[in-house]
């Protein structure tokens, strides 16, 4: 049975043999070339399975990265817009550079600190260039705002070697005459206008008034609403007083000190405030041109806290 099947299977070796040889060349080459392709083809499709496995596994993991990374842009842009709030409120007041809290100015001689958002790690890593710059604008601030302060604290000086201490206005000392310290708000302005040409400088310290309202003991610049300045309670020291004052807002030296405050108070709020736009601009681009532009590009860093904490 076994060579009979044997027989047969040579007799089938044989037919499909001479079937081969009595096809021309070129077909017989052109079914090897068939062959060849779909042999070739299941080849390569079975080596392609685990490339293509590596090349959709990798696209998946660099889409969770770049989510993961846009998810933390989102939470810096957002921290950043909290601290750009504040520094809107930048102004120059008087000289001095402050920041409003609302409508409410925080503005007083003594203390003219400036209170500004330092950045975060995550964001100083991300945006170096930035937080650098905006280290050294507070930094000028500082600098301008300590000069500003000596420059009041000469004038305090002036008045009280005339024998005019100077008080907070809510500060009642029982000893008359004295100087508020809302004085220098209106002698700056006074000054400023002065040094700028002005054939009329506002408040008026060539006309040291008196208000009804207020009482024959409070003195105020004419102009200036009802702001008192000083306080005397006698004729002669009244007299006196308005000497003291008229005589100091009229000191050259102390105007143009003041009026050079002022400009560089406006040149560091200017600054300021380009930097806010460049800051909002480039979070901006990164935001609308994911994952940024050749200038400023969102990446992975290496110093940045929160990055170590999603990708390591």
């Amino acid at each position: 049975m076994k060579d009979s099947g044997f027989l047969q299977e040579s007799g089938d070796a044989k037919i499909m043999l001479q079937f081969w040889q009595s096809i021309p060349e070129p077909g017989q080459q052109a079914i090897i070339g068939i062959l060849a392709t779909i042999i070739g083809g299941a080849i390569l499709y079975i080596l392609a399975i685990p490339v293509r496995r590596f090349i959709v596994g990798r696209h998946e993991k660099n889409r969770e990265r770049d989510n993961k990374l846009n998810t933390h842009f989102a939470e810096i842009k957002e921290e950043a817009k909290s601290d750009l709030s504040e520094v809107s409120n930048v102004v120059e007041m008087y000289g001095a550079v402050v920041v409003r809290k609302g409508s409410v100015p925080l503005y007083h001689p003594n203390f003219i600190g400036i209170e500004l958002p330092k950045f975060s790690d995550s964001f100083t890593a991300h945006f170096p260039e930035f937080a650098d710059k905006w280290i050294e604008c507070v930094r000028k601030i500082l600098d301008h705002n300590k000069s500003y302060r000596q420059l009041v604290q000469n004038i305090r000086s002036s008045f009280e070697s005339s024998g005019f201490p100077v008080v907070d206005v809510n500060q009642q000392p029982g000893v008359s005459p004295y100087i508020y310290e809302n004085i220098y708000q209106p002698l700056f302005n006074w000054w400023k206008d002065r040094h700028q040409g002005k054939s009329r400088p506002w408040p008026d310290f060539g006309n040291i008034e008196t208000k009804p309202d207020l009482g024959p003991n409070y003195l105020l610049a004419a102009g200036w609403g009802s702001s008192a300045i000083a306080y005397a309670e006698t004729e002669e020291d009244r007299e006196r007083c308005k000497h003291a004052i008229h005589r100091l807002a009229q000191n050259k030296d102390y105007e143009k000190e003041a009026a050079l405050m002022i400009e560089l108070a406006n040149q560091l709020v200017h600054e300021v405030r380009e930097f806010k736009s460049e800051l909002v601009a480039a979070l901006d681009d990164i935001e609308k041109y994911w994952p940024g532009t050749r200038n400023y590009r969102f990446k992975e860093s290496k110093n940045c806290p929160r990055c170590k904490d999603l990708f390591h």
